[in-house]
């Protein structure tokens, strides 16, 4: 088995190899990242925020030394894969890489600790890995038999994971106190490929989407990737995302944060992403592929509350547990 470490800390970049016999591949990157702020203000509040502006950049160093000084933070986030998730994985690579050309001043750090599956591990044993890492958050794309026994084990460790692979029904029946869904579920396809006007043909993500920013995302991606940016691809970039964004603001508890009413994502589809309380199912558009690529449903065109409209995809509120 082969032991990669990849550290990164505002620009430097140190590489280390090592081969281990025995255990499984584990990969860890340290980085940093930080918040962005957005305030919508009015003229006297603009005119009051430009003299507090120039009084910050008076008062920086002692703001810069305040932050450094204050303990560090740090996120240890698992992601685990079977042989053929190539594209997740590459996914998950550029939302770490992201997150580290984002670095900034926060003094907060993350460190990711790849397991592959095709290793002697059992699913519950790369479990007992990540937790040996203090892992509180997975990130996971394996095979619906191996994500339920991970769940069942990360359950009993506490562990958060992100299931970005499997579309199963099954898995948004149970698993509550763990399980996170960033991949759609069947029933979200099959409800979709119904409200389509143009296809039957339903994707999670497609490498032709130019809106809210889906065109940028899809070039970073090919430029980093040297391949056009599909599902697993996206998944595995967003659950990086909202990973990191659940541990800036509920460092000690990102799964309740999650599926909090005030949670929400930005994963360029037009429209807040936010996790379901009765399945912890992402809910999102999807894309039916024609002649042309349609957002199913297409928030920007409908009077109805976002989420309302969102879930008109999958199970309805009172069919699954994890409410109850």
């Amino acid at each position: 088995m082969v032991f990669y470490l990849h550290n990164f800390w505002m620009g430097s970049h140190i590489i280390g190899l090592a081969d281990f016999r025995s255990g499984p591949a584990i990969a860890p990157v340290s980085l940093v990242n930080t918040e962005s702020w957005c305030t919508e203000v009015n003229r006297r509040a603009f005119t009051r925020s430009i003299a507090g502006a120039i009084a910050g950049v008076m008062s920086w160093p002692a703001i810069l030394h305040a932050i450094q000084s204050s303990p560090t933070q740090r996120l240890a986030l698992g992601v685990a894969y079977s042989p053929d998730s190539e594209s997740f994985r590459r996914g998950v690579e550029l939302g770490v890489h992201e997150v580290v050309r984002t670095a900034s001043v926060l003094n907060k750090t993350i460190t990711t600790y790849n397991v592959s599956l095709e290793s002697r591990l059992t699913p519950r044993e790369v479990i007992d890995v990540l937790k040996a890492k203090s892992v509180p958050i997975a990130i996971v794309c394996v095979g619906d038999a191996q994500i339920m026994e991970m769940a069942a084990e990360a359950k009993l460790r506490g562990m958060t994971m992100l299931n970005c692979c499997s579309r199963s029904d099954a898995l948004r029946h149970g698993y509550c106190d763990t399980l996170f869904h960033v991949e759609a579920s069947d029933a979200m396809y099959k409800d979709a490929a119904r409200q389509s006007p143009v296809s039957k043909s339903v994707k999670l993500w497609d490498a032709t989407l130019e809106k809210y920013g889906a065109a940028q995302l899809n070039d970073r991606f090919k430029n980093f990737a040297r391949a056009p940016m599909d599902g697993p691809a996206w998944a595995g970039w967003v659950a990086v995302k909202i990973a990191w964004e659940a541990f800036l603001r509920a460092p000690d508890t990102p799964g309740t944060y999650m599926v909090s009413e005030k949670a929400q994502f930005d994963g360029h589809k037009g429209a807040p992403l936010s996790f379901r309380a009765w399945d912890h199912q992402l809910r999102q558009p999807l894309y039916a592929v024609a002649d042309r690529v349609i957002d199913v449903p297409d928030t920007a065109r409908s009077p109805r509350p976002v989420r309302e409209l969102l879930d008109t995809l999958g199970e309805p509120a009172g069919s699954q547990s994890c409410a109850q």
